[in-house]
């Protein structure tokens, strides 16, 4: 994503309210955030830690995204209408 847009987000949709140049000077961002507005940033620190799942009923149409990264992605098998699923 643009830094630009990261900046933004850090800025006033997280409770922390500081700057990109901040977080990196404290070691919480590597020096590649420091960019200009325009310099494509990661938002993820591996590919690794993006799980999608597809599930559910085919006649709805909602999504959920869920953010953290504090736990580990597990599955289950679950019976509806004596179907697995």
């Amino acid at each position: 994503m643009p830094l630009r847009d990261f900046e933004w987000i850090l800025r006033h949709q997280s409770i922390m309210g500081t700057t990109v140049r901040e977080v990196v000077e404290d070691g919480g961002y590597p020096e590649e955030f420091l960019g200009d507005g325009d310099t494509e940033v990661r938002i993820l620190s591996s590919p690794d830690l993006l799980h999608i799942i597809v599930c559910g009923d085919p006649n709805r149409n909602r999504v959920m995204v869920l953010e953290g990264g504090h736990t580990r992605p597990t599955t289950k098998f679950v019976r509806v209408g004596g179907m697995r699923t």
